[in-house]
C-alpha cells in the first residue's frame, strides 16, 4: 500500500499553513486504514493527526493520536516506514509526545518522553531520525533559555518544568 502518500500530503499541507485540509488527508488516511486492517497506515494516520493538532495549538487532543503510535508500533513490521517517511513514526511521535506533554505541564513525564526518543534514534542510528529528534529537543532547550531570561514567567510554565527540559537538553 501506498500509505506514505497521504502522509507527506498532510505534511505538505500544514507547513504550508493549511492545517484543516492536512486534519482532512489525515482522516481519510486512518478511515481507510481501518477499512483495509492495516497497521501501518493506522500508525502514519496517528502521527501525522497527532503532529498536526500539535502543531495548531491543540495539546490535549493531540496527546491520544501520539499515544497510538506508541501503542501500534511494531519495529518487526513497521521497519520500512523510516524509510518511506524519512523518520521513524515511533520515535516521531515519542518527541512530539514530549512536547505537549511539556505544554500540559506533565514535565516529567516530557523528560522521559524525550529521554527515550534520543536514546532510541541513537541505537538505531538513523541519522534524519537523529537530527530531527535533536533539533526538537534543542529548541526546547532554546525555549527553555529564553523563558529564563524573561522577568516573569509565563503562565503555565513551572520552575519545575524548565529544569526537566534542561536535563532533556543536556542529555541531547
Amino acid at each position: 500500500e501506498f500509505f506514505s502518500v497521504p502522509y507527506m500530503q498532510s505534511r505538505y499541507h500544514v507547513y504550508r499553513g493549511a492545517p484543516d485540509l492536512a486534519q482532512r488527508v489525515d482522516d481519510e488516511l486512518l478511515r481507510l486504514s481501518r477499512q483495509r486492517n492495516n497497521s501501518a497506515g493506522l500508525v502514519l494516520g496517528y502521527n501525522s493527526s497527532g503532529r498536526n493538532l500539535m502543531y495548531g495549538g491543540k495539546f490535549g487532543p493531540s496527546r491520544s493520536p501520539l499515544e497510538e503510535v506508541l501503542a501500534l508500533y511494531d519495529p518487526t513490521s513497521h521497519c520500512s516506514l523510516a524509510q518511506q517517511v524519512g523518520v521513524h513514526p515511533h520515535i516521531n511521535s515519542q518527541v512530539f509526545l514530549g512536547i505537549v506533554l511539556f505544554c500540559l505541564g506533565y514535565s516529567d513525564q516530557a523528560l522521559a518522553r524525550s529521554s527515550a526518543a534520543i536514546a532510541e534514534a541513537r541505537r538505531l542510528g538513523h541519522t534524519t531520525t537523529l537530527g530531527s529528534t535533536s533539533l526538537r529537543v534543542g529548541t526546547r532547550a532554546g525555549v527553555i533559555r529564553s523563558v529564563r531570561t524573561m522577568k516573569y514567567s509565563p503562565r503555565g510554565v513551572s520552575r519545575r518544568s524548565l529544569s526537566a527540559l534542561s536535563r532533556v537538553a543536556k542529555a541531547a
